[in-house]
């Protein structure tokens, strides 16, 4: 059976990611990458950061045949493959790659294998939403968590708590600025901006706020917050979405 931080209902379709600095899973330095240091400053291109996933488990890491996704994102293509992966694990591991002043090569392996390959030194780290247990820190160090999954009580989309705080989060998301129309049912809400805000845009500006969202289109967003999410939860989201709207404006 599988133990890995589901990415749940907890945290909104909007996941609140805690860190992007370091990776979840580390097997060896920068420096033992598939291209070495040495190798880089003689050829000029960049070093390599070998990432390993399942490429099979959304909306972490997926397979797909296109290099890009539907709202423009950039999928990573697999390693000694034809297809290309992309997810949220995919988009972390592009992050920290930039950060380091990298590349980033994705390898797909089975989940049952995926800590012997990183033994083996096919890779250099795990990016996979694997769950931090006592056993694996024993063979493995972890970072900070960059999901987080919690128990809940699940209650009707289309119950009165659900209607309640759908209708308290669309009238916060009225108020920021661009804001063309606001629609949803419940907890499924829809954000339209004018014509002088993209949508792919307010998506990674939410993301580098750890906020993740998902553009449709070129001027909408779309979020599918949790059936048990508070009103707390709804003011942090909606902040995030009007920095990172008030950044492009």
């Amino acid at each position: 059976m599988k133990q890995r931080k589901e990415f749940g209902k907890s945290v909104m379709a909007t996941a609140l990611v805690a860190s992007m600095g370091m990776f979840l899973m580390s097997g060896c330095s920068a420096g033992t990458a598939g291209t070495t240091a040495a190798e880089a400053e003689t050829t000029g291109t960049k070093e390599v950061l070998r990432v390993g996933m399942e490429c099979a488990y959304a909306p972490f890491n997926w397979t797909q045949d296109e290099a890009t996704t539907p709202d423009g994102s950039k999928a990573v293509k697999i390693y000694d493959s034809a297809f290309y992966a992309y997810g949220y694990d995919v988009a972390v591991s592009q992050m920290i790659a930039d950060q380091l002043g990298m590349e980033v090569e994705i390898h797909k392996v089975e989940w049952s294998s995926i800590g012997i390959s990183l033994d083996s030194g096919d890779y250099d780290c795990i990016i996979a939403g694997m769950g931090r247990t006592a056993e694996r820190e024993m063979s493995y160090a972890f970072t900070t968590p960059y999901y987080y999954r919690d128990n809940c009580i699940v209650v009707k989309a289309d119950g009165a708590y659900a209607a309640k705080m759908g209708a308290y989060f669309m009238d916060k998301l009225k108020t920021i600025p661009h804001v063309k129309e606001v629609r949803g049912q419940g907890l499924l809400v829809g954000v339209e901006f004018d014509d002088s805000i993209n949508a792919v845009d307010v998506k990674h500006e939410c993301l580098h706020r750890h906020l993740l969202i998902t553009a449709i289109g070129g001027h909408v967003i779309r979020m599918v917050p949790p059936l048990i999410i508070t009103e707390e939860d709804c003011d942090k989201a909606y902040e995030i979405i009007k920095a990172s709207v008030e950044a492009l404006g």
